[in-house]
């Protein structure tokens, strides 16, 4: 697809919900967080970017919808339901800022449907992010599927793999449906063997393998303080490496999702690979050594 330079349609489709940790709540859900940061990075009215989610009628849903809506995104798409509650996912956090998540059954989240104002956007989308999550269960998982199909441009496949919230078959059909997606290191290990890669045991020979198997534009595997690589048909690109130091309380929470934002922003600008992963690198280790996973990102790393 023609991408048009001056104007950009992103949709996050997915998981909205709060993050519970000890003393306080956050905005949460790795399609919101990556929403957040795409909508910082670029910014301006030549932008749309819109959550596809669904909420309950309760008080989270309200602060849900306040907080997106205060952090420059559409409210359009995001559904209410009456019957389920707002997602929650109760949050641990290590001795170095590392987080799990137990994330709460049947939520509003889980009853997404693919509306006819959600198709019609997705078919003019620049890109669309989806995720594993909330295709755990119908009928969001039928929805996503439809609504990311109905995108003819980028269709980010973040495969975030979450307790038992997925099988191979669901990563297998997202791959599928995919044009790009993200991988860190562990998932990258898992996913050769449940899908019959079995390239070996170099993070190199399993992406290209990935990359080959699902006819992928792009394959971002994640690597933690490491950095990120990216993969294409044309070869292997390693960004620069960052660092910045990190504040009181820090956690890890949404550094992966930042560097989806990243993502989407570089190719929608056109960037050459290699300097897309360094804006993911530095964008993604920000956010690591923030608290919460949707800090106010310096100007630094949105001119950027």
């Amino acid at each position: 697809m023609d991408l048009n330079p001056n104007y950009s349609l992103v949709l996050a489709v997915g998981e909205a919900l709060f993050d519970v940790f000890e003393d306080h709540e956050v905005l949460g859900g790795a399609p919101v967080n990556a929403a957040v940061h795409t909508r910082q990075l670029l910014p301006g009215v030549e932008t749309e970017v819109s959550i596809v989610s669904r909420v309950g009628q309760d008080r989270l849903g309200g602060l849900l919808a306040e907080q997106v809506l205060a952090r420059g995104l559409a409210l359009d798409l995001l559904q209410t339901d009456a019957s389920r509650s707002t997602g929650r996912a109760v949050v641990t956090l290590d001795s170095v800022g590392h987080a799990t998540f137990e994330i709460e059954q049947d939520a509003a989240w889980d009853a997404i449907e693919a509306t006819d104002s959600a198709l019609e956007q997705a078919a003019r989308a620049s890109a669309v992010l989806f995720g594993s999550l909330a295709q755990r269960a119908e009928p969001s998982r039928s929805s996503i599927r439809a609504i990311v199909a109905a995108c003819p441009g980028i269709r980010l496949f973040d495969v975030n793999l979450r307790q038992n919230h997925y099988t191979s078959e669901l990563i297998h059909q997202s791959l599928t449906l995919a044009s790009h997606a993200k991988v860190n290191q562990e998932e990258l290990a898992e996913l050769d063997q449940s899908l019959g890669i079995k390239a070996g045991d170099g993070d190199d020979d399993r992406a290209t393998a990935m990359l080959r198997k699902y006819d992928l534009q792009l394959l971002s595997l994640t690597r933690g303080e490491h950095g990120c690589v990216l993969y294409t048909p044309s070869g292997r690109f390693e960004g620069e490496s960052a660092s910045f130091e990190p504040e009181r309380g820090a956690d890890t929470v949404g550094a992966g999702d930042s560097t989806n934002a990243a993502l989407i922003a570089g190719l929608l600008r056109g960037r050459d690979p290699r300097r897309i992963a360094t804006h993911m690198n530095r964008v993604g280790a920000y956010v690591a050594t923030r608290v919460g996973a949707t800090p106010k990102l310096p100007d630094e790393l949105i001119e950027a």
